[in-house]
């Protein structure tokens, strides 16, 4: 649930703002919504969402990869050794647009979408929305922006099947996501200098051979 929570909190914040800016309340995701901007030429209700609003579509997702390798076993509070595989950290590419039956309204949301990004470029509990930040997933959301040439653009859309919106893409960075699961980890009480690795007191180490006699 990591990534969905994560995406309605970023949807929460731009139709905040969006709402501050035009000075119009509409509640909560009146100007801003979670959808396939793909189905809203559709006039779907569903996936694509209404028409006429700012549509937060999730349009890629790719590992971090220099985080790739972490270690696996942890020190829990009782001295006990766990294994846990390493959080997998994600970067999540997000596109708002605007669908919108005016071209200014959708360019003046899209300016809008701006303006928060430009004051607001790391989201945190310490300055969230109604205390939505998802603080059980993350510490904080960095938003950077994403400029794509004009051949990327027409790649986009074209696979998207959808008209050509105002819009702007956004990287989310380093989303954590975690398994709650953790195994015992077998302890490992001494290795002795021959290489013999001894688990427990009622073991003498026979059975176990950390270095290799080949070669």
């Amino acid at each position: 649930m990591a990534i969905l929570d994560i995406l309605k909190y970023i949807a929460i914040e731009f139709d905040h703002y969006l709402e501050l800016r035009n000075g119009q309340p509409r509640g909560r995701f009146g100007y801003v919504q979670l959808g396939n901007i793909a189905l809203v030429d559709e006039g779907s209700s569903g996936m694509g969402g209404e028409q006429d609003k700012v549509t937060l579509t999730l349009i890629n997702i790719e590992e971090e990869a220099t985080l790739k390798n972490r270690p696996n076993y942890q020190r829990m509070e009782d001295d006990s050794i766990q294994r846990q595989e390493p959080p997998l950290f994600l970067n999540a590419y997000i596109l708002m647009s605007c669908p919108s039956d005016t071209y200014e309204t959708a360019l003046t949301h899209i300016s809008y979408l701006l303006e928060f990004y430009q004051r607001q470029r790391m989201l945190t509990l310490a300055n969230a929305v109604e205390g939505d930040f998802p603080v059980q997933h993350v510490e904080k959301i960095i938003l950077e922006l994403v400029s794509l040439n004009l051949e990327q653009i027409n790649h986009l859309w074209g696979v998207l099947g959808s008209r050509h919106y105002p819009a702007v893409m956004f990287k989310l960075k380093l989303v954590p996501i975690q398994a709650s699961e953790q195994w015992p980890a077998e302890r490992v009480e001494t290795v002795s200098a021959s290489g013999r690795v001894k688990r427990g007191p009622d073991d003498d180490g026979s059975q176990d051979n950390v270095n290799s006699d080949a070669g």
